[in-house]
């Protein structure tokens, strides 16, 4: 099975740090594949004004053309849409910073886009050991929210051909304001009847914040925000 490119869109934020760890999951990309070409290439969208610190870590660890840095204005929504046209791939795979993944779920979704090259795919959401006891209920919700509702989140790695991104008009710039920009791209993936699959990976994101905001607080505080952007759209739809 030939896939074409992949573009791997990480948006980083000031500051932010543990991107070089998601690139440490990522490194059986420089394997290649098996008749020489690369696999994905990966667009570091950032906002910070000296790009010297992902340019040591590209020299560092030979990563070749495989990364390329793309300064972007700050806001996710903005770095997400930057990445996507500075993206080579026919396919676009957006991944947060903090996220964590396997060589097995970059496979399961080349499978994925092999057999469904015209729907947006997207994976299973699991926590980190880093946060409260009770993070298995929100890994149960995020299942329930994303497989049954029809609402992944964008820490579930959307992926998607760039024709059929830009057919959705990429993501809200001010998403962030208005419940997310992830969010806001689902919904209008729904309108224009865009179908949704599970690869059946498993992407991994940390906890930290439930422990330090609390995991009550910080659990209801994501149920308020999604129900505040889902519940005119499923009555318009209605």
């Amino acid at each position: 099975m030939k896939i074409p490119l992949i573009s791997i869109i990480v948006p980083i934020g000031p500051h932010e740090d543990n991107w070089a760890q998601l690139l440490m999951d990522l490194s059986f990309l420089l394997d290649g594949s098996t008749d020489g070409r690369p696999l994905a290439e990966i667009v570091l969208c950032h906002c910070e004004n000296d790009s010297s610190i992902f340019e040591k870590f590209i020299s560092e660890k030979k990563w070749g053309s495989l990364i390329r840095p793309v300064h972007s204005e700050k806001g996710r929504g903005k770095q997400l849409n930057e990445g996507a046209k500075k993206g080579r791939g026919k396919f676009l795979w957006f991944l947060h910073a903090d996220s964590r993944l396997e060589r097995s779920d970059f496979l399961k979704l080349q499978v994925g886009l092999g057999d469904y090259p015209n729907r947006l795919h997207y994976f299973n959401l699991a926590f980190l050991k880093d946060g409260p006891s009770l993070m298995p209920l929100n890994t149960f919700g995020a299942r329930i929210r994303s497989d049954i509702l029809g609402v992944p989140f964008g820490d579930q790695g959307f992926c998607l051909s760039k024709e059929l991104f830009w057919s959705l008009n990429g993501f809200r710039e001010n998403g962030e304001k208005i419940g997310g920009e992830d969010h806001l791209f689902i919904w209008e993936a729904r309108k224009k009847g865009l179908k949704l699959l599970n690869c059946h990976g498993t992407i991994f994101t940390s906890s930290r914040k439930y422990k330090e905001k609390g995991w009550l607080k910080t659990t209801l505080h994501h149920l308020f925000l999604t129900a505040k952007v889902a519940f005119p759209q499923w009555v318009q739809r209605l």
